[in-house]
């Protein structure tokens, strides 16, 4: 219970213990259940049935950055709030091991998957990678030469392998907006 409550972007939990004075605690903590012993296999069932249907729910609202266009909004699952996010606000997203940073006109907001995972449920038309860790929205570089590029007064580095597709993509919007 007490890492349930430190720990930041916590994991679907599921509490199996004897003690049932604790399932009060567990919803303080955002667990999707709480069993006690002896468990009941029926009982089991239901609390990962449920956790698969949460994690389907998750799913879709990051599912709907594919098919998206960039004057369309797109649902991000950050902080145990679903946020309602402009595609166009998106500036760049910085990933982090298991979690990613999507940096947005007005904030940002930590959301648990990798870079590649949302990278592929972008709009290709307005988003490309630039290094194995940034993702940028083309519509909000400032400026850029072989090496970096600027969004706002944060520069990013453009890695070798990734330097040839951002040059194209810039190639083809044609003009920078800023």
């Amino acid at each position: 219970m007490e890492l349930a409550k430190i720990i930041q972007n916590p994991p679907m939990i599921i509490f199996t213990t004897a003690y049932s004075e604790y399932a009060v605690e567990s919803y303080e903590v955002a667990a999707i259940d709480y069993l006690t012993k002896p468990i009941r296999f029926q009982r089991f069932f239901q609390a990962v049935s449920k956790a698969e249907a949460q994690w389907k729910l998750q799913e879709k609202s990051v599912a709907s950055l594919s098919n998206q266009n960039s004057t369309e909004y797109i649902l991000i699952k950050a902080d145990r709030r679903t946020h309602r996010v402009l595609v166009n606000d998106i500036q760049y997203i910085e990933g982090l091991k298991d979690y990613v940073l999507v940096h947005t006109l007005n904030e940002k907001l930590a959301v648990a998957m990798n870079i590649k995972t949302i990278g592929a449920q972008l709009p290709e038309s307005q988003f490309v990678r630039i290094n194995k860790s940034f993702i940028v929205n083309i519509n909000h570089v400032n400026s850029f030469d072989n090496d970096f590029l600027k969004i706002d007064s944060k520069e990013l580095p453009i890695g070798l392998v990734y330097r040839d597709t951002f040059l194209k993509k810039i190639a083809q919007d044609k003009i920078l907006k800023r």
